[in-house]
């Protein structure tokens, strides 16, 4: 299991990632910087992964109620094919398929 940790994306700044971290569960290969979709009670949200590989001892509570990230997040920016891309889990710059991490 891997779990993650992220800082959401800020309302005031597209391009800033502020508060405390919050842990996820990853269903993806993921690296610190990557921006992902992550539920949140409030529906879909956007954060920063900040670490990777994160010990269930240090999260504080059971894993069992981590929810979890199963997708890159889109950025509004993209032209129509690198959405469609990203959406078929296609590597951007290799455009070879992203593989899921199993566990």
């Amino acid at each position: 299991m891997n779990i993650v940790a992220v800082k959401f994306q800020s309302k005031q700044k597209e391009d800033e990632f502020t508060g405390r971290e919050y842990s996820y569960i990853a269903d993806i290969l993921l690296r610190v910087g990557d921006i992902v979709s992550v539920p949140t009670k409030n529906g879909t949200g956007t954060a920063k992964v900040t670490r990777t590989n994160i010990k269930d001892s240090e999260i504080g509570i059971d894993v069992k109620l981590l929810k979890t990230i199963t997708a890159l997040a889109i950025p509004a920016k993209l032209d129509k094919k690198a959405k469609a891309d990203m959406e078929n889990n296609i590597n951007l710059e290799t455009k070879q398929p992203i593989s899921a991490i199993t566990f």
